[in-house]
């Protein structure tokens, strides 16, 4: 049997959210995969923005350019050896090569570009197959704020060292051009199951004790 992609036909616009509906199938909780996907891209968003910080704090937006080319990937690979899970930042503007978005990355953030919403959108699905296992796929919207116009806007405005650090580590970079609110990529989550079940209990139970 080929694979079917377990979706809902319409696609619901919540609060600025955009969400493909999915049914619950044997272990596959929807409503729980979806919070426990929050609840890891926070804490990848947390630890990003930490090291942000410092690095612009220590040497401005040239060496926070170095963040996102060497941390950031690290970051993802520290979530992504959580069973069943896998983590990254994507974009239609890739600055960085090795993660070009797939097929269904690259439609959803076709769609989120498409919209205008003041707050981050999100997408997900469940797909069911034989051949391989069953997967959910979740993405949330990354818009742009008056920090990422530094390395992200008009190159034109960049300071000396931006320009620099780009040349140096993207010298064909095309994450240019944004506009305050445009929507700049997603961060882009993949669980395969039954093994992410472990890891959504463990998600979803740091967050009891943490309330």
């Amino acid at each position: 049997m080929k694979k079917a992609l377990i979706i809902a036909i319409t696609l619901f616009l919540i609060t600025g959210c955009v969400e493909k509906r999915v049914e619950k199938q044997d272990q596959f909780d929807s409503k729980n995969a979806a919070a426990a996907c929050e609840k890891l891209i926070g804490q990848f968003q947390s630890a990003l923005k930490k090291e942000l910080v410092t690095a612009l704090t220590d040497g401005g937006a040239g060496k926070a350019i170095s963040v996102c080319n060497l941390s950031a990937p690290l970051i993802a690979d520290s979530f992504s050896t959580l069973p069943g899970f896998s983590i990254r930042r994507v974009s239609l503007k890739q600055r960085n090569q090795q993660f070009v978005p797939d097929k269904f990355e690259d439609s959803i953030l076709t769609l989120f570009a498409s919209l205008e919403n003041d707050q981050p959108q999100r997408a997900d699905s469940y797909i069911e197959g034989d051949e391989s296992p069953n997967r959910y796929r979740y993405m949330k919207e990354i818009k742009t704020g008056q920090v990422c116009l530094n390395c992200h806007g008009d190159p034109d405005k960049f300071s000396k060292e931006v320009k620099e650090a780009l040349a140096l580590d993207y010298p064909d970079d095309p994450a240019v051009g944004y506009k305050l609110g445009d929507s700049r990529g997603a961060f882009s989550i993949t669980m395969v199951f039954p093994e992410a079940n472990q890891t959504i209990e463990k998600i979803l139970g740091q967050e009891k004790v943490e309330k």
